[in-house]
């Protein structure tokens, strides 16, 4: 999974040097339909940006690759951010794989037929 992270959100300090310091942590936790965990990974990342990667990530956010085995069943997929400079957390949860074919079909009126549709 490739994400952003916000860097308007994260805390960036500067140093005498002209760089921006700071530390998170990304995680993945998989889980299936009945909230068992199923596998999870993570990684911490110190960060150090000169001023030209600082002013790049003000723009696009800071980027994170994380890798996770997920199984082909029903899945939602947990997505946390810990800035451990602020001491702030944030989380997001993800439905991965649509509810099976034996679900009920939605239900609403039947749309009328296009004339000279075949």
């Amino acid at each position: 999974m490739d994400f952003a992270i916000s860097a308007t959100k994260v805390a960036l300090d500067p140093v005498p040097d002209g760089t921006h310091t700071g530390k998170i942590e990304g995680a993945l936790v998989a889980y299936d339909r009945d909230g068992n965990a199923l596998n999870w990974t993570g990684q911490t990342l110190a960060i150090s940006l000169n001023a030209a990667s600082y002013a790049q990530v003000q723009r696009s956010g800071i980027p994170v690759h994380l890798q996770i085995d997920l199984p082909q069943t029903g899945v939602s997929l947990a997505t946390g951010v810990c800035d451990w400079t602020a001491r702030k957390a944030g989380t997001l949860e993800i439905p991965l794989h649509p509810p099976s074919a034996t679900a009920a079909p939605p239900t609403g009126p039947t749309p009328e037929p296009t004339p000279g549709a075949k």
